[in-house]
């Protein structure tokens, strides 16, 4: 398993988890990497170490209760993911992209996350993405909500001109 890769592309350097990287978790876990390529090659460190754990520190997914530096794994959009980068004073050092969880319910269409996150969002309501711009920088979830019926349409994330760093 890999825990995270990290792209170049024209519209910047892009780290792609499953959950996405909270600030909490950078800060803490990663000692605040500047690049994705740093970030995710420090994620990928931990695998088949004692500190491979750490990758899947949970918070209200797991442990129900919100934690700002949950792990790459079981972060929560709303909650955890864009609250800890939207509502703190550092800037989004790269962007990224994330599934695992959406701040938008797609089948039901209505917002999962709180008003002030919510707000912070753009959904491409085509693709079933849901881009949320903080800075210069993007958080874009990707995660379609397909649930147990599937059959939706929805399309992947496509950067152009991308590179695998």
């Amino acid at each position: 398993m890999q825990a995270a890769v990290a792209l170049s592309s024209p519209a910047g350097d892009w780290l792609v988890t499953h959950a996405g990287l909270t600030q909490g978790y950078w800060q803490k876990a990663l000692g605040e990497p500047p690049s994705a390529a740093l970030a995710a090659k420090a994620m990928n460190s931990f695998i088949g170490t004692e500190h491979e754990p750490v990758l899947l520190h949970g918070g209200v997914m797991i442990e129900g209760r919100v934690d700002r530096a949950a792990g790459p794994v079981w972060a929560e959009a709303g909650a955890e993911l864009v609250s800890s980068w939207a509502f703190s004073a550092l800037d989004l050092p790269f962007n990224q992209v994330h599934g695992h969880s959406s701040l938008y319910a797609w089948d039901r269409r209505r917002w999962l996350a709180a008003p002030g996150v919510g707000a912070l969002a753009e959904l491409d309501k085509q693709r079933r993405h849901v881009i949320v711009r903080i800075g210069d920088r993007q958080l874009i979830g990707v995660d379609p909500g397909l649930g147990h019926r599937g059959g939706v349409p929805w399309e992947p994330l496509i950067l152009i001109g991308a590179r695998v760093l």
